[in-house]
């Protein structure tokens, strides 16, 4: 294959001639490589999308992706562009994630007729450089969010920072800098439970989700202190599994005071023999319980940022997937066109 190397300055006039030449007919035969410059300086292309639009001698326009790789735009003609003998003029272009154009070049080549008939399909391929475009941005989203945490996820596990796979917030008291993998979903400020409704509550009744106290011990964390209307041990704040808040159980209660009870139903509870699992928050002597708690999926990757503070910075799998988007359904969709679009000898 003839790989043509060009290089273009942003500052340079935006139609040029050249001296690459193409047979009509020929397979698979002509490719590029090109280096972009800004005022004779190398100029980073890492994060744009390299596209490529061809006008043929019978004014047929096809358009297609290239691929950037250590700084440099390659692409390998498809064998419809140079089919009709002529002048054919290419324009080469970087766009941005938004699909706004950095700088194009439009390159004036000459197609010689050759032996072969090649394809000269009249392709268009603009769906595939729009979403080969969301796919770079998704992409370098996803690459920022990774960048402010700082981490090597392919040395995580090697760090000597690396605290393990946990199942709940580590204490304050955990060294600063420390990288951690949740074993379980959990919550920022709280614990899970689980268990079946009869195993952990008291229930007001055979059967019914109202219940009045609780038959496991809590996390020390999770109790409220005492108040005057409440002379016993305090109470409990209930959240679903979504960190939704539910409502509040006492702890113990007695018969001087009159019971707090949780309504089940709000934790998807139908009968005494459901399996239920809920969250219990810490209670926070300065602010009290919190209106809801953030859920930490399972497989989260967690930073510790100051020893003061505790963590600041976690990525969970629903963030990450509403900030960038679906990645592996936009590849597939990609695949799918390039196999479509850009298979067989075109």
């Amino acid at each position: 294959m003839i790989t043509y190397q060009l290089t273009f300055n942003l500052q340079d006039s935006r139609v040029m001639d050249s001296s690459m030449e193409f047979v009509s007919g020929d397979v698979g035969a002509y490719g590029v490589d090109i280096s972009f410059l800004d005022n004779g300086k190398t100029f980073d292309i890492s994060k744009y999308t390299f596209s490529i639009k061809a006008i043929r001698a019978d004014e047929v326009v096809q358009t297609d992706a290239g691929v950037i790789t250590d700084n440099r735009a390659k692409y390998t003609f498809k064998n419809s562009m140079y089919s009709v003998p002529g002048d054919l003029y290419i324009e080469f272009a970087l766009t941005d994630a938004a699909g706004n154009y950095i700088t194009a070049k439009i390159v004036r080549a000459s197609v010689i007729k050759g032996a072969g008939k090649g394809n000269s399909a009249e392709d268009n391929t603009n769906v595939y450089v729009t979403l080969l475009a969301q796919m770079t941005e998704r992409l370098n989203r996803a690459q920022d969010l990774l960048d402010k945490l700082n981490i090597d996820l392919s040395e995580l596990y090697k760090r000597p920072t690396y605290g393990g796979t946990i199942t709940e917030i580590p204490e304050d008291g955990a060294p600063a800098g420390t990288y951690y993998i949740a074993g379980q979903d959990m919550a920022n400020n709280g614990i899970s439970y689980g268990g079946y409704v009869w195993e952990l509550f008291e229930l007001d009744g055979g059967g019914l989700s109202m219940a009045y106290n609780v038959k496991f011990t809590p996390d020390s964390r999770c109790i409220s202190p005492a108040s005057g209307s409440y002379p016993g041990e305090g109470r409990l704040a209930v959240y679903s599994t979504e960190g939704v808040f539910a409502g509040y159980i006492d702890l113990n209660p007695t018969l001087e005071t009159m019971p707090m009870y949780l309504d089940l139903s709000c934790l998807g509870v139908t009968s005494q023999y459901d399996y239920v699992e809920f969250f219990l928050a810490f209670y926070n002597e300065s602010t009290g319980f919190p209106n809801e708690l953030t859920i930490l999926d399972a497989g989260t990757l967690l930073v510790k940022r100051n020893s003061v503070s505790g963590l600041q910075a976690y990525i969970t799998q629903s963030k990450f997937d509403a900030a960038i988007g679906d990645v592996d359904a936009a590849l597939d969709t990609i695949l799918a066109m390039d196999e479509k679009l850009l298979g067989g000898d075109a």
